[in-house]
């Protein structure tokens, strides 16, 4: 991974006859410009979405608009965006993933850097067809890591090209908490003694929305109907900070159910166990 993210940043470094133009450079204006907010057209999604950006977003102006006003100025240089979108694999027959991905206006096919459209980070909070409802308990976390996210990618390029997973490994992070997951997110019992629990849904998603200091929720984004090959992610975030302490995705398949699957499980509970020594 360390070699690839060297190879990024000396292409990015070389490109357009030696201009500096890594992420980082690119996205230096982020605080300065307006954030259009995209509404999705789904009624209950937009006034939840409505809400948690007014009460929440503070690291740049932003405004809300329309899909029809987001196509209209997506080109324009002069505006991030903030979108709900729904993405398909190749592979699959429908959208699996609802994901809020953040984009820099722009061309999509132009070699100016400055001209040039940019995808920041896609967050993926629901499935793409029936979505659970549990995207509304931690939608405001996902706002809070998305602009967290976004003001280290301007300070780092290692953090803008490692993206989520990388981002969630680079934070020092207390793990000596509690840490909940759903009975329906883990495709194979806890062992006694890992440090994690398993509860029933509701009581998972009560206990995150008390915002409790002390303790870490996992949380599942898949697809209702997975197809072979769909992609499964699973992340822990605080309760009480809204961090991200863990961020993984796997391929679904036969021996790979949607679920925190055991090297997950195994990994997490090594992070706790390595804390409170």
């Amino acid at each position: 991974m360390a070699a690839f993210v060297l190879a990024c940043l000396a292409t990015a470094v070389c490109a357009a006859q030696g201009r500096i133009v890594t992420r980082k450079h690119r996205i230096s204006d982020f605080t300065s410009k307006v954030t259009r907010v995209v509404l999705s057209g789904n009624e209950l999604f937009d006034l939840r979405f409505q809400e948690e950006i007014s009460r929440r977003w503070r690291i740049s102006p932003y405004e809300f608009c329309s899909r029809a006003e987001y196509e209209a100025s997506k080109k324009n240089t002069d505006y991030y965006f903030l979108v709900p979108v729904k993405g398909q694999l190749k592979n699959e027959s429908a959208p699996g993933i609802a994901f809020l991905s953040l984009e820099k206006g722009g061309e999509e096919n132009t070699n100016d850097p400055a001209k040039a459209a940019l995808t920041l980070l896609t967050f993926p909070y629901a499935s793409a067809s029936f979505p659970s409802g549990r995207e509304f308990v931690f939608l405001p976390a996902i706002i809070d890591i998305i602009q967290d996210y976004t003001l280290q990618a301007m300070t780092s390029d290692v953090a803008g090209y490692t993206g989520l997973g990388g981002y969630a490994q680079r934070l020092r992070k207390n793990w000596d908490k509690d840490i909940y997951l759903s009975e329906d997110d883990i495709t194979e019992p806890l062992e006694p003694g890992c440090g994690l629990e398993s509860y029933d849904e509701d009581e998972v998603d009560a206990a995150f929305a008390e915002g409790r200091e002390d303790l870490l929720v996992g949380y599942v984004v898949a697809p209702t109907d997975p197809e072979n090959g769909s992609w499964c992610y699973k992340m822990v975030i605080s309760a009480g900070t809204h961090e991200l302490y863990y961020f993984d995705r796997h391929k679904i398949g036969t021996r790979n159910p949607a679920g925190f699957l055991p090297r997950d499980v195994k990994q997490i509970s090594a992070s706790k166990k390595s804390a409170i020594r």
